[in-house]
């Protein structure tokens, strides 16, 4: 049985896994399919919601965002998808998110944002 939990770095207290990127897996019909991979955490925040925000500036209609690759999230992370959320809203984007693992969607629930952000169907 494996745990849905991180692993940490104890001599430095941040998260023991890669950064996050957000990679390109697909485009079909106006639709973005990118994957976010890694820990999604104060230091990688800024260029993770710069990418998002570059996909978000393509003419698409929709971008669904698949977080199954996401080992780590903090409030900084949560932060990436709000305001990728509230771009994509400006811009007329569906934002989509599939894949989230259940550590992702525990962090949902503490910060009050479970309702937040539309699922894609399994």
């Amino acid at each position: 049985m494996t745990v849905d939990r991180p692993r940490w770095k104890i001599e430095s207290g941040l998260p023991g896994c890669a950064e996050a990127t957000v990679a390109v897996e697909g485009v079909l019909g106006g639709v973005v399919y990118a994957r976010v991979s890694g820990s999604l955490h104060a230091r990688a925040a800024g260029a993770a919601t710069q990418e998002i925000i570059e996909l978000l500036r393509l003419p698409i209609r929709a971008l669904r965002l698949d977080l199954s690759g996401v080992t780590f999230i903090d409030s900084s992370g949560l932060g990436v998808l709000i305001l990728a959320r509230g771009h994509a809203e400006l811009h007329g984007v569906t934002f989509t998110l599939e894949g989230v693992p259940g550590h992702v969607e525990r962090a949902f629930d503490a910060a009050g944002l479970a309702a937040t952000f539309d699922r894609a169907e399994p």
